[in-house]
């Protein structure tokens, strides 16, 4: 329960921080905003039930199976089915690690973080469009729950002890089916008190990823969302921060609309500064991500549209760094010191202070005389 507890905070924290993101309101995008404005609390133990027993059968699983079948049986299995995952990412176009930084085939892009992770804890960011998908995240955590009930019961199919465990057949099995039923019923809660708009995110994929980064190249109706307020703040933000496999289709239109690119453009308007609408990259400075941007495109392997984007970028970035400083504004001056004063001007402040002190000295002495008047009056009083 602990790991399921602060496994599905982590999960809940990392999606609640995308909603966020989206200024224009937290459901405006069609890959995350699952998360309830209502009983968010109910949502979340759903998401820690689910996690808690998949994480337990699993576990149960691979102890009962290490007792009882061959040595290479587990390993070889998880070979065969890592083997099977790159192959479903090859054939459904999610071939490479959506964030890789280089072009060449990385580490991540042979172990993927998806297969490793969901193989033992179902995280809801690999839910995401960008990564399996809703149809593949509800059907690999069923396949998982009902393989891993599978291999208990084979396991515990001869009857006895298990020593290691010091538990019977029948009280292991019975372990693994309330593991099992934990993470259904929590998966169905989630289902049941997700929000209305993003329901279909956790069991149905809407686009793939492909589709995902390649909107706003090909689709030019395609509503703004996220951290966007321009198409070229999306444009940039999706080829750059993402790997050019899944733009290879679009490969035409990002060059054409690189080479379009003006000094004048709104997306320049921060002078040498990403703006914050390129989410991936706000803050940095421009040379950085182009320089970023012309290695991303090398990936398409035309070296004459290389040559063509490396001089266009490099003139509009001489163009955007010969524009002034863009600094914040100075706070109001304060007045000067007097010893920053001419001489005159120290004689009138002084004449002013003496004034005011004068005034001041003024006041104070009618005030005595008030009061000594008063005390006047009440001696005559008490005398008479």
């Amino acid at each position: 329960m602990t790991a399921g507890f602060l496994i599905a905070d982590l999960s809940v924290g990392i999606e609640r921080s995308m909603m966020t993101r989206q200024f224009r309101g937290p459901y405006t995008t069609k890959y995350c905003g699952i998360l309830p404005l209502n009983f968010e609390w109910v949502f979340f133990l759903g998401h820690m039930m689910l996690v808690s027993g998949y994480f337990a059968a699993h576990v149960l699983a691979l102890t009962v199976g290490g007792l009882v079948l061959p040595g290479y049986a587990i390993p070889a299995y998880m070979v065969g089915e890592w083997g099977l995952f790159l192959f479903w990412g090859w054939k459904y176009g999610r071939a490479r690690w959506a964030f890789g930084t280089s072009n060449r085939l990385g580490f991540l892009d042979v172990l993927r973080p998806e297969w490793a992770v969901m193989s033992f804890v179902p995280i809801m960011m690999f839910g995401n469009i960008g990564f399996l998908g809703g149809r593949t995240f509800a059907g690999w955590i069923a396949y998982k729950l009902m393989l891993t009930t599978f291999v208990v019961q084979v396991c515990t199919s001869g009857g006895g002890l298990v020593e290691s465990i010091k538990l019977s057949s029948g009280s292991i099995m019975t372990l693994q089916l309330v593991a099992a039923v934990c993470a259904v019923v929590g998966f169905l809660v989630m289902v049941m008190f997700a929000s209305d708009s993003h329901r279909h995110l956790l069991f149905k994929t809407a686009m793939t990823p492909k589709e995902l980064f390649q909107k706003y190249f090909t689709t030019h109706d395609y509503p703004l969302d996220h951290t966007f307020n321009t198409r070229d703040e999306a444009r940039m933000n999706y080829f750059a921060a993402h790997h050019p496999y899944f733009l290879t289709e679009s490969k035409a239109k990002v060059q054409e609309w690189l080479l379009g690119l003006r000094s004048s453009d709104g997306l320049f308007s921060s002078g040498e500064v990403v703006p914050p609408g390129v989410d991936a990259f706000k803050g940095q400075q421009w040379s950085t991500l182009f320089t970023r941007v012309k290695s991303r495109f090398t990936y398409y392997k035309d070296d004459g549209a290389n040559r063509l984007i490396t001089t266009h970028l490099d003139k509009l970035l001489g163009e955007i760094e010969s524009w002034p400083a863009i600094t914040t504004p100075f706070p109001y001056p304060q007045p000067p010191s007097p010893k920053e004063l001419p001489e005159i001007e120290k004689l009138r402040l002084n004449a002013l202070q003496d004034a005011a002190k004068i005034v001041q000295d003024a006041a104070t002495i009618a005030q005595l005389r008030r009061r000594i008047n008063e005390l006047e009056d009440t001696s005559i009083l008490a005398a008479t």
